[in-house]
């Protein structure tokens, strides 16, 4: 058991004046769109500082009790330092955690085809094809013609 996070939002009450202001105008997701996924997701702004939907505000001691956990952040997306800043406090509380950032990518990176799941291939998070749950599974092959991994942290796409 792990937790594999995506860039993930782990802090429901980030803003421009704080978290968000290093990438506040990065391509895709927005702010404006942010604040829309929000009022959508939590109404009640109560519950933006719960753990449950800002997982930074959990106690260090219900920290240490989560699973080990892989977090993937865009360098050049609004959620990047709240992503990276939950794995430090895994890592304060005791948990096994990995944090890759993607250089130069922006949030929807993730969404290319096959090329997450390929990443997590390199990673060793998958070790055969039966373990994968992916509708490109068909594609890896190709994308592991055009993949080039160049270190732990960053990948480029070959055209």
């Amino acid at each position: 058991v792990f937790q594999l996070l995506i860039v993930p939002v782990t802090d429901n009450t980030a803003s421009t004046s704080d978290r968000w202001a290093s990438n506040a105008l990065t391509p895709w997701l927005s702010p404006a769109r942010m604040i829309w996924f929000r009022t959508n997701y939590l109404p009640n702004e109560a519950d933006w500082t719960k753990w449950e939907a800002s997982p930074l505000f959990a106690s260090k001691e219900m920290m240490a009790k989560t699973p080990k956990a892989w977090i993937a952040v865009c360098e050049c997306d609004i959620l990047m330092d709240e992503g990276a800043e939950y794995g430090k406090k895994l890592r304060e509380a005791g948990v096994d955690v990995q944090v890759r950032v993607f250089e130069g990518a922006p949030h929807p990176i993730m969404a290319m085809d096959g090329t997450c799941v390929f990443y997590f291939r390199l990673e060793g998070l998958f070790t055969n094809r039966s373990s994968i749950s992916s509708p490109h599974r068909r594609n890896i092959p190709s994308v592991a013609n055009r993949v080039s991994h160049k270190s732990k942290s960053k990948f480029s796409l070959q055209r």
